[in-house]
């Protein structure tokens, strides 16, 4: 039996033209960046709708300092070997207290100089503590190891533990002093 492209000349066989279909591909080669971001907006766009959509679902829970909360155990964190019945939540965790004192003196800019003492309330150890503190800047140096950002937020004592009822303390001038709250930790029970 004879396959019917060759007795009958297809519609594409009829009008295939080799120039004409060189000029085609070139002109989509040309218009590829432009396909390309055009999807990339997209991507941003579904991301967006997501994330809002996520965001009503979610429940947000606002602690103060000295609260005591439940620190859930990950996966990834939990004993091995202990199976099903080990507890999904550490030792009862109490948040970090953060205060923000003026000193009473002037930095050479005439901005007073502000003492932030982080505390450690919980009765385990504490590392990796990061602080959120938005639009923070200072008119005096402070020091990269107490107090640095990284990313969005800002890591104290260069991610070391600080012991429990111990405080990591550092200065920075400005001509007001800026809200920091707790952002993450990891608890060492």
């Amino acid at each position: 039996m004879i396959p019917v492209e060759i007795t009958e000349p297809s519609l594409l066989n009829t009008t295939f033209e080799k120039q004409s279909n060189s000029e085609t591909r070139l002109a989509e080669l040309d218009l590829i960046e432009e396909e390309r971001e055009l999807a990339r907006y997209r991507k941003e766009a579904m991301k967006v709708k997501i994330a809002q959509k996520y965001d009503k679902y979610v429940k947000p829970r606002n602690f103060k300092e000295e609260n005591l909360v439940m620190w859930k155990i990950e996966i990834q964190r939990k004993p091995t070997g202990e199976g099903k019945l080990t507890p999904n939540w550490e030792c009862p965790y109490r948040i970090t207290k953060i205060q923000v004192t003026d000193t009473g003196e002037k930095s050479g800019a005439r901005d007073p100089v502000f003492e932030v003492e982080v505390k450690n309330l919980c009765s385990c150890a504490v590392a990796s503590v990061f602080l959120s503190s938005r639009g923070f800047a200072s008119s005096i140096d402070v020091d990269p190891t107490l107090f640095r950002r990284q990313g969005d937020e800002y890591l104290v004592n260069d991610g070391k533990a600080i012991a429990s009822s111990q405080s990591v303390k550092f200065r920075y001038a400005w001509d007001r002093p800026f809200a920091m709250a707790p952002a993450s930790l990891q608890a060492q029970c």
